[in-house]
């Protein structure tokens, strides 16, 4: 959450979150940044799979990203789903809402509200 306010310039100021369980039960999992030889490695063996659709390779697709500088995103800790999410009041752990007068952020949890600088 220290870095919410360089993420939310890249990616906008409102958001949801939920628990590691709940996207884990969804087939979701942790993104992995890749560049140099460990992505070329991977693309090599995405490129052999795409004729097989039932290659296990493939099932890393959607937690890979190629970066092409030198940020290696330590800080991140984006999780993706290969599926939609349902979101309902049951799902959602915390919500992200700016507060725009004072350049802060709230997370409002289903417990109680913290502010963020």
């Amino acid at each position: 959450m220290h870095e919410l306010s360089r993420v939310s310039t890249r990616s906008g100021s409102y958001g949801l979150g939920f628990t590691k369980s709940f996207i884990g039960k969804l087939g979701g999992g942790p993104l992995s940044y890749l560049n140099g030889e460990r992505y070329e490695a991977i693309a090599l063996l995405l490129k052999a799979s795409a004729n097989d659709r039932n290659e296990p390779v493939l099932k890393l697709c959607p937690f890979i990203d190629h970066v092409l500088n030198t940020n290696q995103f330590d800080g991140e800790r984006e999780w993706r789903v290969p599926a939609p999410i349902p979101v309902s009041l049951d799902n959602v752990c915390f919500l992200v809402l700016p507060i725009l007068s004072f350049g802060t952020y709230f997370v409002f949890t289903k417990q109680r509200k913290m502010p963020l600088a």
